[in-house]
């Protein structure tokens, strides 16, 4: 590559460079509004998000607790069953 085309290319930088940066301002102002849609849409799926985390941890809280009751009252059952029986010596 010559000295010249460096230059060249060089300079095609720099203007764009240069041209970023007036356009900066611009661009942000018109991509504001949607960056912040964005943002208030990820809000909003995440708060729904946690809510269905939470109703579902209580669905399943409700069904341990069901479960463990269940348990519980076929082991009382299964005690008086056995409780109840005598045992014979001969």
């Amino acid at each position: 590559m010559s000295f010249i085309e460096e230059i060249g290319e060089s300079i095609g930088g720099v203007a764009f460079g240069i041209g970023a940066l007036i356009a900066a301002p611009f661009v942000t102002k018109a991509a504001r509004p949607v960056a912040k849609e964005l943002i208030k849409g990820g809000i909003y799926l995440s708060d729904k998000a946690k809510e269905y985390i939470a109703e579902s941890g209580e669905e399943l809280a409700d069904l341990v607790a069901e479960a463990r009751s269940e348990m519980e009252a076929g082991a009382k059952k299964a005690g008086s069953k056995a409780g109840g029986k005598s045992a014979t010596s001969t």
